[in-house]
């Protein structure tokens, strides 16, 4: 029998797999720790901002196997998110960005 697996187009995680067991039947298994292509891009568009301190959008790298469009996507929440960042004060919490 084949289990389909939960739709993870847009997770940032390795996320749902089948394993092969010994006995030959699969197990639905899911990892939530390892960050997946996309996961993987969004941090580093943090940590070129954070680094570089200069706007990661509009930069032409897109890794390979990722969507242009959704790297343009993951490159502005990771702008918004080091600017939100930036501009609250100490102690207070974030306030959501739009």
């Amino acid at each position: 029998m084949q289990t389909a697996l939960p739709n993870q187009s847009h997770s940032l995680h390795v996320g749902w797999r089948l394993a092969k067991q010994k006995d030959g039947s699969n197990k639905l298994g899911m990892d939530g720790h390892h960050a997946n292509t996309a996961g993987e891009y969004l941090g580093a568009c943090v940590w070129y901002e954070v680094l570089y301190d200069e706007s990661v959008v509009g930069n032409t790298f897109v890794t390979p196997g990722l969507d242009k469009s959704y790297a343009r996507f993951l490159q502005e929440t990771a702008h918004k998110a080091v600017l939100a960042s930036r501009t609250r004060k100490l102690g207070t919490p974030a306030a959501p960005v739009k």
